[in-house]
Protein backbone atom coordinates (compact mmCIF):
# COMPACT_ATOMS: atom_id res chain seq x y z
CA UNK A 1 0.00 0.00 0.00
CA UNK A 2 2.72 2.53 0.52
CA UNK A 3 4.30 1.81 -2.58
CA UNK A 4 1.12 2.49 -4.43
CA UNK A 5 -0.18 5.45 -2.03
CA UNK A 6 2.48 8.03 -4.49
CA UNK A 7 0.66 6.76 -7.46
CA UNK A 8 -2.65 8.07 -6.41
CA UNK A 9 -0.87 12.05 -6.95
CA UNK A 10 -0.42 10.93 -10.78
CA UNK A 11 -3.67 8.53 -11.14
CA UNK A 12 -6.30 10.95 -8.71
CA UNK A 13 -9.41 7.79 -9.61
CA UNK A 14 -6.66 4.84 -7.56
CA UNK A 15 -7.98 3.78 -5.19
CA UNK A 16 -6.42 1.92 -2.44
CA UNK A 17 -8.97 -0.59 -0.50
CA UNK A 18 -8.74 -3.28 1.99
CA UNK A 19 -11.47 -6.53 2.28
CA UNK A 20 -11.55 -8.57 4.86
CA UNK A 21 -13.69 -11.26 5.68
CA UNK A 22 -15.17 -12.54 9.25
CA UNK A 23 -14.62 -15.95 9.72
CA UNK A 24 -15.24 -18.32 12.51
CA UNK A 25 -11.68 -18.43 12.86
CA UNK A 26 -10.83 -14.44 13.26
CA UNK A 27 -14.41 -13.62 14.36
CA UNK A 28 -12.73 -12.87 17.77
CA UNK A 29 -10.30 -9.91 16.82
CA UNK A 30 -12.18 -8.72 13.48
CA UNK A 31 -12.99 -5.53 14.98
CA UNK A 32 -9.75 -4.86 15.92
CA UNK A 33 -8.33 -5.57 12.97
CA UNK A 34 -10.88 -2.60 11.24
CA UNK A 35 -9.14 -0.46 13.99
CA UNK A 36 -5.95 -1.62 12.59
CA UNK A 37 -6.59 -1.31 8.89
CA UNK A 38 -7.45 2.69 9.29
CA UNK A 39 -4.57 2.99 11.97
CA UNK A 40 -1.45 1.57 9.50
CA UNK A 41 -2.97 1.69 6.54
CA UNK A 42 -5.12 4.37 5.57
CA UNK A 43 -7.69 2.71 2.87
CA UNK A 44 -9.31 4.72 1.05
CA UNK A 45 -12.41 1.99 2.46
CA UNK A 46 -12.69 -1.30 3.83
CA UNK A 47 -14.76 -3.87 2.47
CA UNK A 48 -15.99 -6.21 4.61
CA UNK A 49 -17.70 -9.61 4.30
CA UNK A 50 -18.99 -12.25 5.63
CA UNK A 51 -18.12 -16.67 6.04
CA UNK A 52 -20.22 -18.48 4.41
CA UNK A 53 -20.10 -22.49 3.86
CA UNK A 54 -19.37 -23.50 0.41
CA UNK A 55 -22.59 -25.58 0.41
CA UNK A 56 -26.59 -25.29 1.51
CA UNK A 57 -26.72 -27.93 3.75
CA UNK A 58 -23.64 -26.18 5.49
CA UNK A 59 -23.85 -25.99 9.43
CA UNK A 60 -25.49 -22.93 10.38
CA UNK A 61 -23.13 -20.18 11.47
CA UNK A 62 -22.34 -19.83 14.92
CA UNK A 63 -24.06 -16.38 16.81
CA UNK A 64 -20.93 -15.25 18.36
CA UNK A 65 -18.94 -15.12 14.50
CA UNK A 66 -22.66 -13.40 13.41
CA UNK A 67 -22.29 -10.77 16.09
CA UNK A 68 -18.45 -10.08 15.26
CA UNK A 69 -19.72 -9.40 12.15
CA UNK A 70 -22.03 -7.04 13.78
CA UNK A 71 -19.40 -5.27 15.99
CA UNK A 72 -16.77 -5.52 12.86
CA UNK A 73 -19.22 -3.49 10.32
CA UNK A 74 -20.25 -1.02 13.69
CA UNK A 75 -16.31 -0.16 13.89
CA UNK A 76 -16.07 0.07 10.13
CA UNK A 77 -19.18 2.47 10.21
CA UNK A 78 -17.58 4.43 13.01
CA UNK A 79 -14.45 5.27 11.41
CA UNK A 80 -16.61 6.25 8.40
CA UNK A 81 -18.43 8.67 10.18
CA UNK A 82 -15.42 10.36 12.12
CA UNK A 83 -13.95 10.91 8.72
CA UNK A 84 -10.83 8.36 8.97
CA UNK A 85 -11.61 6.86 5.82
CA UNK A 86 -10.77 9.14 2.25
CA UNK A 87 -13.02 6.95 0.75
CA UNK A 88 -14.29 7.39 -3.07
CA UNK A 89 -14.54 10.96 -4.59
CA UNK A 90 -16.37 10.50 -7.53
CA UNK A 91 -19.82 11.41 -8.44
CA UNK A 92 -21.95 8.83 -7.30
CA UNK A 93 -19.86 7.91 -4.19
CA UNK A 94 -21.99 9.10 -1.52
CA UNK A 95 -24.49 6.49 -2.79
CA UNK A 96 -21.89 3.98 -3.25
CA UNK A 97 -21.52 4.09 0.57
CA UNK A 98 -24.97 3.75 1.50
CA UNK A 99 -25.30 1.00 -0.38
CA UNK A 100 -22.49 -0.49 1.43
CA UNK A 101 -23.19 -0.16 4.61
CA UNK A 102 -27.50 -1.10 3.71
CA UNK A 103 -26.00 -4.10 1.84
CA UNK A 104 -24.14 -4.68 5.73
CA UNK A 105 -27.00 -4.45 7.45
CA UNK A 106 -28.83 -6.98 4.85
CA UNK A 107 -25.89 -9.86 5.14
CA UNK A 108 -25.97 -9.20 9.16
CA UNK A 109 -30.00 -10.05 8.52
CA UNK A 110 -29.44 -13.04 6.63
CA UNK A 111 -27.17 -14.66 9.07
CA UNK A 112 -28.94 -13.80 12.29
CA UNK A 113 -32.37 -14.66 11.06
CA UNK A 114 -31.31 -17.33 9.02
CA UNK A 115 -33.74 -16.05 5.85
CA UNK A 116 -33.55 -13.95 2.65
CA UNK A 117 -34.81 -10.82 2.89
CA UNK A 118 -33.78 -9.37 -1.07
CA UNK A 119 -34.36 -11.72 -4.21
CA UNK A 120 -31.21 -13.98 -5.06
CA UNK A 121 -29.22 -12.07 -8.42
CA UNK A 122 -27.16 -15.55 -8.89
CA UNK A 123 -25.05 -14.91 -11.71
CA UNK A 124 -26.43 -11.70 -12.21
CA UNK A 125 -24.27 -8.94 -10.79
CA UNK A 126 -21.12 -10.88 -9.58
CA UNK A 127 -19.27 -13.98 -10.15
CA UNK A 128 -17.26 -16.24 -7.56
CA UNK A 129 -13.71 -17.47 -8.44
CA UNK A 130 -13.25 -20.31 -6.12
CA UNK A 131 -9.81 -21.74 -5.15
CA UNK A 132 -9.50 -24.56 -7.48
CA UNK A 133 -10.38 -21.50 -10.46
CA UNK A 134 -13.47 -22.75 -11.43
CA UNK A 135 -15.91 -19.81 -11.90
CA UNK A 136 -19.38 -20.04 -10.15
CA UNK A 137 -22.62 -17.57 -9.72
CA UNK A 138 -22.40 -18.15 -5.88
CA UNK A 139 -19.96 -19.87 -3.31
CA UNK A 140 -22.88 -21.61 -1.63
CA UNK A 141 -24.61 -23.73 -4.88
CA UNK A 142 -22.46 -26.55 -6.71
CA UNK A 143 -23.21 -25.30 -10.53
CA UNK A 144 -19.85 -23.91 -12.35
CA UNK A 145 -20.48 -21.73 -14.70
CA UNK A 146 -16.75 -21.35 -16.53
CA UNK A 147 -12.90 -21.61 -15.19
CA UNK A 148 -9.95 -19.51 -15.18
CA UNK A 149 -8.30 -21.85 -16.97
CA UNK A 150 -10.83 -21.52 -20.00
CA UNK A 151 -10.44 -17.76 -19.75
CA UNK A 152 -6.99 -18.00 -19.89
CA UNK A 153 -7.04 -20.21 -23.14
CA UNK A 154 -9.66 -17.47 -25.24
CA UNK A 155 -12.95 -17.95 -23.77
CA UNK A 156 -14.12 -13.91 -22.86
CA UNK A 157 -15.56 -13.22 -19.26
CA UNK A 158 -18.90 -12.21 -21.89
CA UNK A 159 -19.00 -15.50 -23.18
CA UNK A 160 -18.86 -17.56 -19.94
CA UNK A 161 -21.22 -15.50 -18.45
CA UNK A 162 -23.48 -15.63 -21.58
CA UNK A 163 -23.38 -19.24 -22.03
CA UNK A 164 -25.86 -22.03 -22.49
CA UNK A 165 -24.37 -23.07 -18.81
CA UNK A 166 -24.61 -19.92 -17.49
CA UNK A 167 -27.87 -18.71 -18.73
CA UNK A 168 -29.57 -21.94 -17.18
CA UNK A 169 -28.10 -21.26 -13.40
CA UNK A 170 -29.51 -17.68 -13.75
CA UNK A 171 -32.70 -19.46 -14.19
Amino acid sequence: MERLRPLQKIHPSLYLNVISTVTPTNAHCAPQFIDEIVRDISPNTILINFFRHHSLDGPPIDDNVIEAYRETIETYERHLEAGRLKHYKFFASKVLRVKGIFQKELIYRVAKNREFVTPCTVGTFSYVIMEDGSIKPCEILDDVAGSVQKIVNGQSFGEMASSVEAKAIRQ
